[in-house]
C-alpha cells in the first residue's frame, strides 16, 4: 500500500491542511502516516524570544523551559488525534507517531523505514520566528529522502 507521510512541526493546526492531506490519501488509496515532530529547538526558542522581549529575568528557569514543552507534547497529541479521528471519518487508514528531535532528521528516518512515497509539510505563515526556529525544511528534507516533499502552503486556503 501507497504510504504518505503527514509532516507536524509546529504547534499551528490547520483543519483545511488536514483535510486536504486525507483527501489526497484517500484520493490515492495511501495510508497516511501522521508524524509530530516535537523540536527540542522550540522551548529553547521560545524562552530565548521571551528573554529578549524582557518578559523575563536574566535567565529562564528549567520550569519556563518544561513547562513549553510539556505543552507543546500535549498540543502535539491532541492535533495527532484531531488527524486520526479526520481520516477515520473519510475511511483512510490512519496511523500517528509522536517523537522529539530534529524534524528533518525524523521525517528522513521514518520515510526510510516506512518506504514513504511522499512527504506532506504543512507552512503555515512564514514569520521570522518560524524561520529562525524550523529553517529552510522542505529544501533540507528534500535532499535527504527519496521521495517527492509537497509544501501546503496556508495560502492556498485563503479566499
Amino acid at each position: 500500500m501507497r504510504k504518505i507521510l503527514y509532516l507536524i512541526s509546529t504547534m499551528v493546526f490547520s483543519p483545511q491542511a488536514v483535510s486536504y492531506v486525507v483527501d489526497e490519501a484517500h484520493r490515492e488509496g495511501a495510508q497516511l502516516i501522521s508524524c509530530f515532530v516535537i523540536s527540542s529547538r522550540v522551548p529553547e526558542s521560545v524562552s530565548s524570544w521571551l528573554l529578549y522581549i524582557g518578559f523575563m529575568g536574566d535567565k529562564p528557569s528549567g520550569d519556563v523551559k518544561s513547562a513549553i514543552t510539556d505543552s507543546y507534547r500535549h498540543r502535539a497529541e491532541t492535533q495527532l488525534e484531531e488527524i486520526e479521528e479526520t481520516a477515520r471519518a473519510k475511511g483512510v487508514a490512519c496511523r500517528t507517531v509522536l517523537v522529539e528531535g530534529d524534524p528533518v532528521d525524523e521525517a528522513a528516518r521514518i520515510a526510510e523505514e516506512e518506504d514513504v512515497e511522499l512527504i506532506v509539510l504543512n507552512q503555515p505563515e512564514r514569520s521570522h520566528f518560524f524561520r529562525l526556529i524550523f529553517g529552510p525544511m522542505r529544501e533540507s528534507l528534500a535532499t535527504r529522502v527519496h521521495c517527492p516533499v509537497k509544501v501546503i502552503d496556508e495560502e492556498m486556503f485563503e479566499e
